[in-house]
């Protein structure tokens, strides 16, 4: 019996797994939520705001779709430049990774430091840590950053005029993904 007993344990790794039943789904591979926001909101100029918008815009979906490309399971995220209540868009942000199982932040912000007279293009990979306590439900936070990559321009016309965010987005976003891969 004994005997008997050693041979099927050892048979036991050469046993194919058991195939999945038709009912169950497989899981999806944990996410990363690509969130975009400019920063510069030009009160009562709502096509100041709209510049930003679709800058904002142009810049995150070429990076989103990048991190795709390289096999990132995605979940694109752009708040529009006049969404400015931090506490609100932190709270929405953190809920909607906890419900999609997301693991990574990288947040994109093309936007103007006037102050230093620069225009600033920014990639800044995130991961979102669990801080629930013995299995207790999920209290996620961000984490420190594990990856930027950064541009700065001069802030003059000119540049506002080259500046392209769809292929300034590809490239940083290459770089992240050269330079940090998941």
């Amino acid at each position: 019996m004994r005997t008997l007993r050693l041979l099927l344990l050892s048979l036991l790794p050469c046993m194919p797994a058991a195939p999945a039943r038709a009912d169950e789904t497989p899981a999806a591979p944990p996410c990363t939520i690509v969130l975009g926001q400019g920063r510069n909101v030009a009160a009562g100029d709502a096509d100041a705001n709209g510049l930003w918008d679709s800058v904002n815009l142009a810049f995150n979906t070429e990076v989103a779709t990048r991190l795709k490309g390289a096999g990132v399971n995605v979940v694109a995220l752009v708040l529009r430049v006049t969404a400015t209540d931090l506490q609100s868009n932190v709270h929405k942000l953190l809920a909607r990774a906890a419900a999609d199982h997301c693991t990574g932040i990288v947040e994109t912000t093309i936007f103007a430091d006037y102050a230093a007279g620069t225009l600033v293009a920014r990639i800044r990979d995130y991961p979102l840590v669990d801080d629930a306590a013995g299995g207790g439900e999920p209290s996620l936070r961000i984490g420190a950053p594990r990856y930027v990559v950064e541009r700065n321009f001069e802030l003059t016309r000119s540049t506002l005029d080259r500046v392209r965010p769809a292929a300034l987005g590809a490239e940083m976003a290459n770089e992240l993904i050269e330079r940090a891969p998941r």
